[in-house]
């Protein structure tokens, strides 16, 4: 389990609090949306539970230790896919890099390579480099190299925002399938309260900013089929929607 207590978080000594005081309780194995208005400081607090900032004050604990640092069991995986990949490796080099620095010889990294490229469907595009690939495979790509290292947690920052709707969907669908194979828990940033609603086990809803903090959490437990067309689904999205709304003085 992965619990936030009164962690706040500003960027200077005599600066505004950009976050104040967020309790979050992320359950083991959940897929764990994260909405809020622009600028809330969403990205943040995945930048605080990475490692890659520290809260000011409060705690960030996972499994009774604290987070003071980035380690091997919590990989992020960012919107600009392009920028994260080693444009100089290729397909199954960029997967095998993290494996090669962890010291696993060749023979016990091939067949965890094959493993993921056929998890994210890129199997038959192993020998292209990034600059080759549409925007949805390197995504794809980030996916791979991510789960070759076996994170307990996925850290997920926006990552379809750039897509267009259909490729964004049936990544949408590729990561739910993933996540139920593997038992990861992900944390996954989005300001679309139809793909949280589509792909969360729980839900958080954040205040505006500055001193931005959690105004709920939620399970979400929609039935099946989470689309629109599901009046349980239209009904939750609506009670979200309300949520934020508050947030940003939307009439």
């Amino acid at each position: 389990m992965l619990r936030l207590s009164a962690a706040s978080k500003r960027f200077h000594d005599d600066g505004p609090w950009v976050l104040k005081d967020i309790e979050l309780t992320i359950p083991e194995s959940s897929f764990f949306c994260l909405l809020g208005p622009s600028g809330c400081g969403k990205s943040t607090i995945l930048n605080m539970i990475a490692g890659f900032e520290a809260a000011n004050s409060g705690t960030i604990v996972l499994r009774n230790r604290p987070i003071v640092a980035p380690g091997p069991d919590r990989f992020v995986i960012f919107q600009e896919a392009g920028t994260a990949l080693f444009s100089w490796l290729n397909v199954r080099e960029n997967i095998e890099f993290g494996m090669r620095v962890q010291g696993r010889r060749r023979a016990e990294r091939h067949p965890v390579v094959d493993r993921y490229l056929s998890m994210v469907g890129l199997s038959d595009h192993g020998s292209k480099f990034p600059d080759e690939l549409s925007g949805g495979m390197k995504q794809r790509l980030q996916l791979a190299r991510a789960l070759a290292l076996e994170p307990e947690i996925l850290l997920m920052d926006e990552p379809f925002g750039a897509l267009d709707a259909i490729t964004r969907r049936r990544l949408q669908h590729a990561v739910r399938s993933i996540w139920r194979e593997t038992g990861s828990t992900v944390i996954f940033v989005t300001h679309d309260i139809e793909e949280a609603i589509f792909l969360g086990t729980h839900i958080a809803v954040m205040t505006a900013g500055p001193g931005a903090t959690i105004k709920c959490q939620m399970p979400c437990e929609v039935s099946e089929p989470r689309d629109p067309s599901n009046p349980e689904f239209g009904g939750f999205y609506k009670s979200i929607e309300e949520l934020i709304r508050e947030e940003i003085g939307d009439e």
